[in-house]
C-alpha cells in the first residue's frame, strides 16, 4: 500500500517467480524434474507472421516509392518544363476550372489510391495480429501445462512431420497416452456440437469452415499423428491412440456446447474442449490410467525429436 506502480508490479513479479521456482524445485525433489520441452528454431505462426510482415512492408515500400517517383516527375515537368506565361492570361472562369480539376484529382486519388491502399495494410496488420495472438496462446498454455506436468512428460511445440502443411500446436508424450492439443487464443461467442463449430455473427450462429474448425484440426491433426507413430506402437505391441484436444487460450472467450442432434451417433467419443483456467484440473482427468511404458514413451519421443 502506498507503494508506486513499479514497485507494485515488481513485487508482484517476485512473488510470481518465487512460487513458481518453489513447483519446480519441488517437481526436482520428487525425482520427476520439469516438464521437458522441444522446440522449432521457428514455426508456423512465426513463419506466417514473417510472411504478412514482408508483405506489408512490400506494398508501402512500392506505394512510397511510388510517391517519390510520382514527386520528382512532377518537380523536373514544374521547374524544368512547363512554361509559366500562359497563366497570367487566364481569365477567373479558367482559374475556377483549375481550381476543381484540381479538388477533384485529389479526391479522385483518394478513393483509387490512398483508399484501397489503406484497406490492405489493415487487412494484412488483421492476419499479423491474429498470428501473433495464437503464438501467444500457445505460450500461455505451455506455461500451464508446465505448472501441472513433470518430468515424467514431454511436450512437443509446432509438431511438423511428414511434409504436413499444418503442424501440430502442442504434441504431449505422457504415461497416460499422446495427445495432440490444438490451441486457440479467439475472441467472440461460439458453440459446437459433436464436430460442428459455430460462430456467433451479427445474423446469429454461423458453421465455421472445415478448415478454420478447431475441432476438426485437432481430429485430423491426431488422426495423423497416430499414423507417423503407428510402426513404434506396433512394434511395442501397445495400443496406439492419439487423442485430440482444443484448449482455449483466450479466458474472455465464451464457448458452449449444445446437446448433440438426434441424428448424432450418441456413442461417438466427443473431443475434449478445455479452458486454459481450468486445465490443471482437466489434467487430472486424464492421469487415471497408465496407458504407455517407458519403454514405448522413450522411443516415440526420439522418434518426435527427430522431426526438428
Amino acid at each position: 500500500m502506498g507503494e508506486t506502480q513499479s514497485a507494485q508490479i515488481r513485487s508482484a513479479c517476485v512473488i510470481l517467480l518465487g512460487y513458481h521456482y518453489q513447483v519446480e524445485r519441488q517437481k526436482i525433489l520428487d525425482g520427476k524434474g520439469p516438464l521437458l520441452e522441444t522446440s522449432p528454431k521457428s514455426s508456423y505462426l512465426l513463419r506466417k507472421t514473417e510472411r504478412y510482415l514482408i508483405r506489408e512492408g512490400l506494398v508501402i515500400g512500392a506505394a512510397f516509392g511510388l510517391c517519390i517517383a510520382y514527386l520528382l516527375w512532377y518537380a523536373y515537368k514544374a521547374f524544368f518544363v512547363y512554361d509559366y506565361s500562359s497563366l497570367a492570361d487566364l481569365n477567373w472562369l479558367a482559374w475556377m476550372i483549375v481550381v476543381v480539376g484540381a479538388v477533384l484529382m485529389l479526391v479522385a486519388g483518394y478513393f483509387v489510391i490512398i483508399r484501397p491502399l489503406d484497406k490492405i495494410i489493415n487487412y494484412l496488420d488483421s492476419k499479423i495480429a491474429s498470428f501473433k495472438k495464437g503464438f501467444e496462446g500457445e505460450d500461455h498454455v505451455v506455461d500451464a501445462l508446465r505448472e501441472s506436468l513433470d518430468g515424467s512428460c514431454h511436450i512437443f511445440r509446432n509438431l511438423h512431420f511428414n511434409g504436413r502443411k499444418e503442424d501440430i500446436d502442442i504434441a504431449l508424450v505422457s504415461p497416460w497416452g499422446v495427445f495432440a492439443i490444438e490451441v486457440k487464443n479467439r475472441f467472440g461467442t461460439f458453440e459446437y456440437s459433436g464436430s460442428d463449430f459455430y460462430e456467433k455473427r451479427k445474423g446469429g450462429y454461423e458453421k465455421v469452415a472445415d478448415d478454420s474448425n478447431p475441432i476438426k484440426q485437432a481430429r485430423r491433426n491426431a488422426a495423423a499423428l497416430k499414423e507417423f507413430l503407428d510402426p513404434d506402437f506396433n512394434r511395442n505391441k501397445e495400443h496406439a491412440f492419439v487423442e485430440p484436444i482444443v484448449v482455449w487460450a483466450n479466458p474472455e472467450i465464451k464457448v458452449y456446447r449444445k446437446k448433440p442432434a438426434d441424428s448424432q451417433d450418441p456413442h461417438s467419443q466427443e473431443t475434449k474442449c478445455w479452458r486454459i483456467e481450468d486445465l490443471s484440473f482437466e489434467l487430472d482427468s486424464i492421469r487415471c490410467k497408465k496407458l504407455l511404458s517407458e519403454k514405448a514413451q522413450r522411443e516415440i519421443i526420439k522418434k518426435l525429436e527427430g522431426c526438428y
